[in-house]
């Protein structure tokens, strides 16, 4: 008797066709006797940098306190979707983390107004069938160039950049843990490397006055 723990690759889309074992041998379910951490998170928790799926921080964290881990880290899709929630809810877990936020601002996904009922309703959700289960709610890491603007930010060439202000005014860093940086690129330019309309003044003006 062995236990086999399978990792799939977390940088690559992986579809399992078959599983296959020598004749004769048996193959059963393994019986949790430890405790189990589920995550949610953004591209930070998801770590598609990472070398072997072995060596994603939520790994790391799970070996060195002795839990098992499920992981929920879906890069650039991390925008408290009703039905993570209902998952997570269904899930047997004795302690529950969410690294929330950078995907709603990059993506300019929800305003502060939207932003706080959405992530209560989230929690709200999950505490339906987990009332005393530990939860961990944690903000993102810095990101420099998302700091002061509201978004969203996008990938022209090998640049972030923050549509935001009137144009000739965009934001530019060349990776989000990045130093952002005073640039001449227009929002013109951002738009077309966008395949967009070109926001006028007015509507750049209007997007910074929904900031609060």
């Amino acid at each position: 008797m062995k236990d086999v723990a399978l990792w799939l690759p977390q940088a690559a889309a992986v579809e399992l066709r078959a599983l296959r074992i020598d004749a004769g041998a048996e193959v059963a379910s393994r019986v949790r006797t430890g405790r189990r951490w589920v995550h949610y998170g953004s591209s930070i928790s998801h770590c598609m940098e990472a070398a072997t799926p072995l060596g994603i921080w939520p790994a790391v964290a799970a070996r060195r306190a002795g839990v098992e881990l499920l992981s929920l880290g879906f890069a650039g899709q991390c925008h408290l979707d009703g039905f993570v929630a209902r998952t997570i809810r269904e899930l047997d877990a004795d302690c529950i983390s969410a690294k929330v936020g950078i995907n709603i601002v990059n993506a300019d996904s929800m305003k502060e107004r939207c932003f706080v009922p959405a992530l209560h309703a989230f929690l709200d959700t999950i505490r339906e069938r987990k009332p005393v289960t530990p939860i961990l709610l944690v903000s993102p890491i810095l990101c420099p160039i998302a700091e002061d603007h509201v978004g969203p930010t996008v990938r022209a060439g090998d640049h972030e950049v923050v549509l935001d202000g009137p144009p000739n005014c965009a934001r530019v860093a060349s990776r989000c843990g990045g130093s952002a940086k005073s640039s001449r690129t227009s929002s013109r330019s951002v738009a077309r490397w966008r395949r967009e309309p070109v926001p006028s003044r007015r509507s750049c003006a209007l997007r910074r006055g929904r900031r609060r």
